[in-house]
């Protein structure tokens, strides 16, 4: 299976609270999908 990279970029502007949001999402999403980090 071929190996891939994913880089995600938030607006820097964005508050810390939609940020950790932002990233609990992804946590939970990449693991779902058989994805790891």
């Amino acid at each position: 299976m071929n190996r891939y990279e994913t880089f995600i970029i938030s607006d820097p502007d964005i508050s810390d609270e939609k940020r950790a949001s932002l990233f609990e999402r992804i946590n939970q999403l990449i693991p779902k999908e058989n994805g790891f980090m």
